[in-house]
């Protein structure tokens, strides 16, 4: 996954599929990254429609900062077809991490531009967080102008529809930050929402802010 701090000796883990009408025994399972292809043997058994993930004993070192390319297929002897064995181009990032402060992100860029580093997460539901400086298009429910400039002013805004999408996870990740030079870090940010529904209804929308450290989120 992609994230700051990766090493030099990063795991792998492919999830295989077995799309067949038999079981499938030992197999091959490789990876690409970089130009270099590694190659290992799983030794267990796939029956048709079952998934299993296997995670390579050789590791990758990722702890340049930038984006890395991977390719991952298995190989299986007397395999018709090799239409559905490839997953190419998934994309791992290693961020950099801000370490000057304070620091200020705001979305006043041109619309639709997430602040630097800034990325829509693409594990989520299928919406994500649109950035706008006119009113919603449902009726009561986000704000009408952004907080900083107010009413006719050209700032924009963070924004997720719900109307009609209850219970979808719509997330935003902000980029990664080095906080071991602060003794006592804060996170501030204005926040609007129109929450007709009251708590524990069907329909109400909860906001998560989550802190993501070595792996554990709270």
């Amino acid at each position: 996954s992609s994230g700051c701090g990766l090493g030099d000796s990063s795991l792998v883990t492919i999830e295989v599929r077995n799309f067949g009408l038999d079981t499938a025994f030992t197999f091959d399972i490789s990876y690409r990254v970089g130009g270099v292809t590694t190659t290992e043997s799983i030794t267990d058994t796939l029956p048709p429609g079952v998934t299993k993930a296997y995670t390579f004993n050789t590791t990758v070192d990722l702890s340049v900062v930038g984006v890395y390319l991977f390719d991952g297929w298995p190989t299986l002897v007397g395999d018709t077809n090799a239409n559905n064995d490839t997953l190419s181009g998934y994309q791992v990032e290693h961020l950099s991490a801000i370490s000057s402060f304070p620091y200020l992100a705001t979305f006043d860029n041109p619309a639709g531009v997430l602040p630097p580093g800034w990325i829509q997460e693409t594990t989520d539901g299928p919406q994500d967080w649109t950035i706008q400086n006119t009113p919603p298009t449902s009726t009561g429910t986000g704000p009408n102008f952004d907080h900083t400039f107010g009413p006719g002013g050209n700032g924009y805004f963070a924004y997720v529809e719900d109307s009609g999408q209850e219970q979808d996870s719509v997330t935003l990740r902000t980029p990664c930050f080095d906080l071991s030079a602060l003794i006592a870090p804060e996170f501030s940010f204005w926040y609007h929402s129109n929450n007709s529904s009251g708590p524990g209804a069907a329909t109400e929308n909860e906001m998560h802010i989550d802190l993501i450290y070595n792996g554990s989120i709270t």
